[in-house]
Order: structure tokens, then sequence, then C-alpha cells
């Protein structure tokens, strides 16, 4: 008896994103990576002390980052068409050059914070002035 045998077939996509169907299951460890990382940053960020912890925050941050990344882009976008509606398992892995595109799109907007950061700063020490 499999460990999602009593959830309802409507469901399909969680079972696939969570536990896999009929040998498929490319995004299982994706999806418990996800959890385990927004699990992780709810714990450290609902607790005052780890919250107020300069050193502690940023890792909590990231965590959510890196959390809600996998789980809205590998689960909600690719998990949302893995079973098909004929529940036919097509599955989705991402390749290298589209986590380099990824990468890339996301560096491109961190270089555009950093010169649009630096343009406000210089203003404002010229107003300040």
């Amino acid at each position: 008896m499999a460990l999602y045998s009593g959830i309802p077939e409507h469901i399909d996509h969680l079972k696939y994103l969570f536990f896999g169907i009929h040998g498929h299951g490319v995004l299982v460890p994706w999806m418990w990576t996800s959890m385990t990382l927004m699990g992780i940053a709810i714990i450290l960020l609902v607790n005052p002390v780890t919250r107020s912890n300069e050193t502690i925050l940023p890792i909590a941050c990231a965590c959510v980052f890196i959390g809600i990344w996998i789980d809205k882009g590998l689960g909600m976008i690719s998990g949302g068409f893995v079973p098909n509606p004929m529940h036919h398992v097509n599955e989705y892995f991402p390749t290298i050059k589209e986590l380099i595109i990824t990468v890339g799109v996301y560096a491109l907007g961190f270089l555009i914070l950093t010169l649009l950061f630096k343009i406000a700063v210089s203003v404002k020490e010229e107003v300040s002035d």
C-alpha cells in the first residue's frame, strides 16, 4: 500500500510532487528541499531571539527566498502540468541552460539594483552637503 493511497485522485499533482507517481518523481527531492527550507525559515523568523540576531537573519531570509523560488518555479509551474489531464506523466527537470538563464536574470536584476542604489546614494550625499 502506497503512502499516498488515501489522497483523492483529483490532486495527483501534489501526489506527484511530494511522493511520486508510478515510479516518476524527479521533482520530489526539490519539493521536500523547498518545504525543509521554508520550515527552517519559519522557525528562525517566528522566534524573536533568532529574528533579531543579525547573523542568523540573513540565513533565514535566504531560506525563505530559495524555498519559495523552488516551490513556485518547479512546484507551481512545472508541477501543474505533471501529470497532464489524461493522467500521463511526462517528467520535467530544469536543464543547465535554464538554470544559467535564471541565474543571469537575477544577476542582471542585482546589477540594475546596485546601479540605482549608487545613484540614489550619490544624490542623497549631494543634497545633504
